[in-house]
């Protein structure tokens, strides 16, 4: 078997509404995307196990719920960003804390495996995150965007030589 193109690392709390929103964007996905290509990960944590995962992929998308910042963005907002070479040099390279963000883990996987994948995040901007199991109804009207935009950027990198 091979190695898949893309992983898709899908994280968050799915019994903290829209913390998992990450985890039903992955659950759409897995039905888009078939293996080998692409590996759909949901998980509740970013650890450093996960930088294997990372060691031999040629891309990374992490998708994650965010929580709104007054001013700045708003729930059911969608964000793609590439991770620069220059943020995943600042993150932390220890394995010996307790959070782990999208660059920290590339900056392990870097140190360890020599892997340099390119990197994105997909968030949807979670507007509850409260105990539940359901998406509050403005995140999940604005799901299917999310699952768009993360496909739109998938399928290029799939194709990509």
């Amino acid at each position: 078997m091979s190695n898949p193109r893309v992983v898709v690392i899908a994280y968050g709390n799915p019994l903290r509404t829209d913390d998992g929103a990450g985890w039903h964007a992955a659950d759409e996905l897995k039905n888009r995307f078939a293996a080998p290509e692409v590996e759909i990960l949901q998980v509740h944590q970013l650890a450093p196990e996960l930088a294997e995962n990372l060691s031999t992929v040629q891309a990374v998308i992490f998708v994650d719920a965010a929580v709104a910042e007054p001013g700045k963005t708003h729930p059911g907002e969608v964000c793609i960003a590439e991770i620069n070479e220059h943020k995943v040099n600042q993150a932390p390279h220890s394995t010996f804390h307790h959070q782990f963000s999208p660059p920290s883990l590339l900056a392990i996987a870097g140190k360890v495996y020599h892997a340099r994948p390119r990197a994105f995040v997909a968030t949807l901007t979670g507007e509850d995150f409260s105990p539940g199991e359901s998406l509050s109804p403005k995140i999940q009207r604005a799901l299917p965007e999310f699952v768009q935009s993360a496909e739109e950027l998938i399928r290029p990198l799939v194709k990509a030589p």
